[in-house]
């Protein structure tokens, strides 16, 4: 889960985390929410997509931002992030 915005040093952690973990061939979820939801059209996270994470993010935090609701990423409620959660092996939080 991530929620800190782009610029932030945890949202970079988090996208080398995932590409390391990609790289290792294992499957990565990502929920962007709160100010996360600022990067889900990052290239750095797009990306990631592209190498096969699943991408997800807060409807309602992209509402609250007037973010467009596209492609970008699955944009869902926190419903979601509890079934994730609930569905992994190991569960990071970046702030």
């Amino acid at each position: 889960m991530v929620s800190s915005g782009p610029e932030a040093k945890s949202f970079d952690c988090a996208y080398q985390l995932a590409a390391a973990a990609l790289g290792e061939g294992l499957q990565v979820y990502l929920y962007y929410m709160d100010e996360g939801v600022r990067g889900v059209r990052d290239q750095r996270v797009q990306t990631l997509k592209a190498k096969g994470a699943q991408l997800f993010a807060c409807a309602y935090s992209a509402q609250r931002r007037e973010i467009a609701i596209d492609e970008s990423a699955v944009f869902s409620g926190l419903a979601t992030v509890s079934d994730i959660m609930a569905s992994t092996d190991r569960f990071l939080s970046f702030t």
